[in-house]
């Protein structure tokens, strides 16, 4: 059994800049093995620079916390990138991620709103060579996304996600720029 729970918390400026934390408890547990469980916490922030440029970063593991005394089972994880809207439909995304165990991965990837609920995402990464294609429903409440992943060592890899977003109406980016006064 494997569980990951977690608390978090968010800090904005002037609708401009913003950090959040959270607080993860990690938990393995093998049948006559027994278990163990650690907490270890990540860092995050984003900034406004224009209406159309952002920039973010994330720690992840800030503590290095690890199971049994083995180094590194929960990766120290570096991130930093820019998201440029194109156009009010139209996303760039540039980012450096460095798990410190493995060499620093440029990546790039696109989101593109076809229609007013219906978003294509496209990206690829160099560090391990990747490749990335999705689509993502936004209609009323509900965000159902889904990605295909092509890893060389793990084959293609499928995910999916549903987010519920109680008291909105419109798409999420939609929501985002109507909350932060930025208007498109």
């Amino acid at each position: 059994m494997n569980f990951t729970g977690n608390q978090k918390s968010r800090w904005d400026y002037d609708n401009k800049f913003f950090a959040g934390g959270v607080i993860n408890y990690h938990s393995y547990s093998i049948q006559k093995y027994g278990s163990k469980g650690v907490f270890y916490f990540n860092l995050g922030g984003l900034a406004y620079i224009t209406n159309d440029i952002r920039w973010g970063f994330a720690i992840e593991n800030i503590n290095r916390a690890t199971l049994a005394g083995e180094d590194d089972q929960i990766p120290m994880v570096f991130s930093t990138g820019f998201s440029y809207d194109v156009i009010n439909t139209f996303t760039l995304n540039l980012a450096l991620e460095k798990d410190i165990r493995y060499k620093p991965s440029v990546k790039l990837g696109i989101d593109y709103d076809i229609i007013q609920y219906i978003s294509l995402r496209a990206g690829i990464a160099n560090e391990p060579s990747t490749f990335s294609a999705g689509v993502g429903i936004n209609y009323s409440i509900f965000n159902l996304d889904y990605a295909l992943i092509k890893h060389p060592d793990l084959g293609l890899t499928h995910q999916a996600g549903i987010i519920l977003s109680f008291g909105r109406n419109e798409t999420r980016r939609a929501s985002i720029r109507k909350n932060l006064g930025i208007a498109k």
